[in-house]
């Protein structure tokens, strides 16, 4: 045998033993890890190759990080690590696709080498497989074997250990899943039991245990699921409850257990099932999740108690009681709504009471209903009007209030119907005799000035005389003077106007009406009264003072009211100046901007520089029947303070710093 012949024979037993070792490796490889896989063939194929380096990269893979690994010659630098191999390769395939055979920088040392990539596993996505070597004739034909097998053997290695791996993590997740349940049903506080399907319990946990007062595991094996309960609903439990269980899977519901060491008895709420085999459905036991529910029934039972008594005391006080949901529809009404309103508790419930409201009032019940749910702090009242089982309305005061749940939810709201129709009527009467009142209070004062008023109109009257002769005489001329003539006209109109103008006043004055209240503006009012007053004004030699304010708001009243008012203040300080001698008779009467409230108002005051008024009697003023003057009636003063009041406003009376009495009052604008 030639030489030749003796190396080709040579190179083949090598390459065969190369081989063999390669696929000796999966042996190795059974059972291990991914990482153990390629460190041991990375070895075999350093040593068996001889190559200056050999490296891989196992892609990512459940979650677990990439694995890079590197085996080098003795020569190659302590830099040559696994990440900068790769690293130094990676820059050294063309937009990340690798080549057959490349000759590269040598990543592990000097100089450059061939290199001969393969991608491992079926779809070549397990990872990367590089060899590298300087000779000049790598990679040979029986070396590319080598390495093809042993990229080979790689992949369907690491398929088998990546199935392995996730079967290893299904059961460790299986195994933390049972720990995890195992820990949530021995630390739960509900009753939590199981038992076979012929009813022999063989498990109960802590909780359970202590419920019932079983010691431990082997007390519980003693049982049966018919000791649980009492006697007495043993029959409930075998012909109802179990069957049910079997046949439909499951079973809901409430039953009550018995404490072993006690007797006493505990009120259950149940959700039991059937554990069933998964492949067959054949029952492998029957389990109840239970929750002791004493609290709850003792909490119910106080709810009935507490509604029983809601119930005694909303048929037992003198007013009509019902409550409705948040949406307004009606869920209760005590016997006094029914007996008034002719309607039963089904007809009540719901929106059915609203047949009882009359129509003219239903828009402004639904208004303060909306206005009521939408406060910050919910209160509803209004007033309407409510349809007997006789046919007639009454007027009514509804008021309710909600209840909240924990939450600050509103579970219903709780009201009463509060009758006040005689309340109503009486009030209506009292307002007639006030306003009668007023009218012989308007009537009384103007009989106190009609001395004044007869020489205020006989002034214009008069002149009205004069004026007509005048005109006549200029006419009566055999060349008349019409311009003359027409002064004359002119002077009568002028002077009929201002009798006309405090007859007006006076007519306003003495018309009895009911209140009609506008929009006012309180200077002008002022203004009209004045003309009224002015004849006694000049009669007792008044020096007027005025202060009015024109840009004051409108106030919202009656005009003939409000001039009785200041009517009345203006005489009452004219004659209180009556008898003062060496100083000025000034009456000053201002208006100006005040406040109601917080809110805007009109303030007037009227000032007198009379006798004055004791401070003690300032508040007596205004009481009924009390006048400080000798043929007063003392009615002038309460009816005007009763005035402002109706008004919204106020009326009061302080002393001057010197002689003589404020009267103020102030309107809302």
């Amino acid at each position: 045998m030639t030489d030749d012949a003796t190396e080709e024979v040579r190179r083949l037993e090598g390459c065969v033993n190369d081989l063999t070792s390669i696929l000796a490796l999966p042996a190795i490889w059974s059972g291990r890890d991914a990482a153990h896989l390629v460190s041991t063939l990375l070895d075999a194929l350093h040593r068996m190759l001889r190559l200056d380096f050999v490296y891989a990269r196992l892609s990512e893979e459940g979650g677990d990080p990439a694995i890079e690994v590197v085996r080098a010659s003795a020569q190659s630098g302590p830099g040559a690590g696994p990440r900068e191999v790769g690293a130094a390769l990676a820059r050294s395939w063309t937009g990340g696709v690798l080549s057959a055979v490349a000759r590269v920088p040598n990543p592990v040392g000097d100089g450059e080498v061939s290199i001969v990539p393969f991608r491992l596993g079926l779809e070549g996505d397990a990872g990367v497989l590089v060899a590298g070597s300087g000779r000049g004739d790598f990679p040979t034909r029986t070396e590319m074997l080598a390495l093809r097998v042993a990229a080979n053997q790689a992949g369907i290695g690491l398929r088998e250990t990546r199935v392995l791996d996730e079967h290893r993590r299904q059961r460790r997740r299986a195994e933390d899943d049972r720990l995890a349940l195992a820990s949530l049903v021995e630390h739960s506080s509900d009753f939590i039991a199981m038992a076979t399907p012929e009813g022999q319990v063989f498990f109960v946990n802590p909780a359970g245990r202590r419920l019932v007062g079983l010691d431990g595991e082997g007390e519980v094996r003693t049982t049966r699921m018919v000791d649980y309960v009492p006697d007495e609903d043993r029959t409930r439990l075998e012909t109802y409850i179990l069957p049910t269980i079997l046949e439909a899977g499951r079973w809901e519901g409430e039953t009550r257990f018995r404490n072993f060491r006690t007797g006493a008895t505990i009120p259950m709420l149940h959700n039991a099932f059937v554990v069933r085999d998964p492949h067959t459905g054949r029952p492998l036991a029957l389990a109840t999740i239970s929750r002791d529910i004493t609290e709850r029934k003792r909490a119910e039972e106080n709810l009935r108690g507490s509604e029983r008594r809601f119930r005694m005391l909303a048929e037992a006080i003198p007013h009509q009681v019902w409550s409705c949901l948040p949406d307004g529809s009606v869920n209760y009404g005590n016997q006094r709504w029914m007996d008034y309103s002719g309607l039963t508790m089904d007809e009540s419930q719901g929106y059915g009471w609203t047949s009882r409201v009359h129509p003219a009032d239903m828009e402004a019940v639904l208004m303060a209903w909306r206005e009521a749910k939408a406060q910050e702090k919910p209160y509803y009242e209004v007033e309407k009007r409510l349809r007997g089982s006789d046919g007639r309305y009454r007027r009514f005061l509804s008021r309710a209030v909600p209840v909240y749940d924990e939450q600050g939810k509103i579970l219903q709201w709780f009201g009463t119907y509060t009758d006040i129709e005689d309340r109503r009527q009486a009030e209506e009467a009292l307002h007639a005799a006030q306003a009668e009142l007023a009218h012989v209070s308007r009537l009384t004062i103007m009989g106190e000035l009609t001395a004044s008023l007869a020489h205020e109109l006989n002034q214009p009257l008069a002149a009205v005389v004069t004026n007509g002769s005048a005109c006549l005489r200029w006419l009566d001329r055999g060349e008349p003077n019409l311009e003359e003539a027409m002064s004359a006209v002119r002077r009568m109109i002028r002077d009929a106007d201002r009798a006309a103008e405090v007859i007006a006043h006076l007519r306003a004055m003495l018309k009895k009406s009911g209140a009609e209240k506008v929009w006012l503006d309180v200077t002008g009012v002022i203004r009209e009264v004045l003309v009224l007053a002015q004849p006694e004004i000049k009669r007792h030699r008044i020096v007027m003072r005025e202060a009015l304010a024109e840009d004051l708001p409108p106030v919202w009243g009656d005009r003939v009211q409000l001039q009785q008012v200041l009517l009345n203040l203006i005489v009452n300080g004219v004659e209180a100046m009556a008898d003062v001698e060496g100083r000025d008779r000034a009456l000053a009467i201002r208006s100006e901007h005040g406040k109601v409230d917080q809110g805007p108002g009109v303030l007037v005051s009227v000032q007198d520089a009379g006798v004055g008024v004791a401070p003690e009697n300032l508040d007596r003023l205004f009481d009924a029947f009390y006048s400080t003057k000798s043929d007063g009636l003392g009615l002038g003063l309460s009816i005007s303070r009763s005035i402002i009041q109706r008004h919204g406003g106020r009326l009061w009376a302080t002393a001057n710093e010197v002689p003589g009495t404020t009267f103020q009052f102030v309107l809302p604008a």
